[in-house]
């Protein structure tokens, strides 16, 4: 089947990252929100390496009323002329014994449908840089509203639960659990658009 997209409103992550996440009011965002340049897209961590807070995405800005959690991640490559995009899914790079080492290309790791460690972009990063992602709860547009619009999708994704696949872009993004090796990252609140 062709490749098709799920709109950002229609998805649920689940995080399942180590350790918990600190809730935290919009009063109390990393300095200049998610993406400010002091901590978002930087050569050395500001956070620990997967620090995790979960805030509120509220629907009267942009998006689903909802929670959603953040974590703190370092993007990893081979190729350091690869650039990630927003709106990529990423997983821990199978190459890396430590969790908060994440790729987009699906090359890089040993069995895509088995990533249970996923997360989504919230901007381009490049090779080692670190930086937020989106790894649970509702897509947090009211903070972040280049997250709105369509995600990428494989092979008929219809509502239920979703996990990482293999794109023909070379890419990673979300697909129909379809064997009992495909771990669970989220819930497509309807099927894709294709």
């Amino acid at each position: 089947m062709a490749e098709s997209t799920l709109d950002s409103e229609l998805i649920i992550l689940i995080d399942r990252w180590p350790g918990y996440a600190e809730l935290i009011g919009d009063d109390e965002l990393p300095i200049g929100g998610w993406l400010g340049n002091t901590h978002h897209a930087v050569s050395q961590p500001v956070y620990r390496p997967g620090q995790k807070f979960c805030a509120w995405n509220d629907e009267n800005i942009a998006g689903t009323t909802g929670m959603f959690t953040m974590i703190y991640l370092q993007y990893d490559t081979a190729a350091a002329a690869e650039v990630m995009a927003a709106k990529q899914v990423v997983v821990n790079d199978a190459a890396s014994a430590a969790f908060w080492r994440i790729t987009n290309d699906p090359d890089a790791v040993g069995l895509v449908l088995s990533c249970a460690l996923a997360a989504v972009a919230i901007s381009a990063l490049t090779d080692e840089q670190w930086g937020w992602f989106w790894c649970g709860g509702v897509c947090p547009e009211g903070h972040l509203p280049g997250l709105a619009g369509n995600y990428a999708t494989k092979d008929g994704t219809v509502a239920g639960a979703l996990c990482t696949a293999d794109l023909v872009a070379d890419a990673i993004g979300f697909g129909p659990v379809a064997a009992d090796t495909s771990a669970i990252i989220g819930f497509a609140l309807d099927a894709d658009a294709g």
